[in-house]
């Protein structure tokens, strides 16, 4: 089961892509509604805090859900159905257990990430897709039986082979130091003279016979002990297959990671877009990036564009 650490990144990438498709929405619920006065019925509402400039106006996701809420009766009733309220307070409720470093299940992740693919649904977001494919990752994740990894093998395969290296020469050196030189000298047996029984009943006895005994082949893969006759002493030889280890090395992420080449990347926390060539994109990498494809996607999104 996915950890609770995990499950609180799945929820902070979620509430990113809710703030991503409802911040355009509300600003221009709310502009339709209310005409020019739209800035000043959004400060007003209950909780929430903006500047008096309207271009700084950022609002995360817990800010949206209470503007909708607060404003439902008289202008948002209108674009969204009972339904979409009752997901709101699902959402929220979610939201602020998350806020509050409180114990969250894998059936919260799911239910949040299920609301707000539906809310997006509801008001045909650009970034619906994403949600519902970002969705269907983390319910694999949950009901996949977890597999071994296999990242230590070439680790394992090589202390295993250093190991009986080590054993291999350990056997040799007691050869080498305790088995005589006359006990590994060519063994000889000796026959016993045969006795034949000729026809009529005479026996003739027959000399004994004494072959030498022939070697048997070496085979490279196995240890092969000899004596050194001529010196005098043993001498040990030892045959080791070698066997080559690849071990595989991680690339470094590339520095528009997790955005394609040549994407902007956005930061929700700080609502500023990095381009390409920016002194802090490449650094921008964590889980809640948004990438866009343009800088005018960005700022149409509501972020703007870092200083450096």
């Amino acid at each position: 089961m996915t950890s609770d650490p995990v499950r609180r990144i799945q929820i902070d990438q979620l509430l990113a892509e809710f703030r991503q498709g409802y911040a355009p929405f509300v600003m221009a619920v709310l502009k339709t509604t209310h005409g020019t006065e739209w800035y000043s019925v959004l400060r007003n509402t209950p909780e929430v805090r903006l500047p008096a400039d309207s271009q700084q106006a950022q609002l995360d996701a817990t800010a949206l859900v209470r503007v909708i809420l607060a404003h439902w009766d008289s202008t948002f009733s209108r674009v969204l159905t009972p339904t979409e309220r009752s997901l709101l307070f699902e959402l929220r409720t979610i939201r602020n257990r998350w806020a509050h470093q409180a114990p969250l299940s894998a059936d919260d992740v799911d239910r949040l990430g299920d609301n707000i693919a539906r809310l997006l649904t509801a008001i045909r977001a650009s970034n619906v897709d994403a949600v519902i494919a970002l969705r269907d990752e983390m319910r694999m994740q949950r009901y996949q039986p977890p597999v071994q990894s296999a990242t230590n093998l070439p680790g394992m395969l090589m202390i295993a082979g250093a190991s009986l290296l080590i054993a291999i020469l350990v056997i040799a050196l007691y050869f080498w130091e305790h088995v005589p030189a006359s006990a590994l000298a060519a063994p000889t047996i000796t026959i016993p003279a045969p006795t034949l029984r000729l026809k009529g009943g005479s026996v003739m006895h027959t000399a004994s016979i004494t072959p030498p005994l022939v070697a048997p082949s070496p085979d490279i893969t196995q240890t092969v002990a000899a004596a050194n006759v001529a010196n005098g002493t043993p001498t040990a030889v030892v045959i080791v297959k070698v066997v080559q280890i690849t071990v595989a090395v991680t690339e470094t992420p590339v520095p528009s990671f997790p955005c394609q080449a040549g994407q902007i990347k956005a930061n929700p926390k700080t609502m500023i877009y990095h381009i390409p060539t920016g002194a802090f994109y490449a650094m921008t990498r964590n889980s809640a990036v948004i990438c866009f494809d343009t800088p005018a996607d960005a700022e149409k999104a509501g972020y703007r564009a870092s200083k450096r």
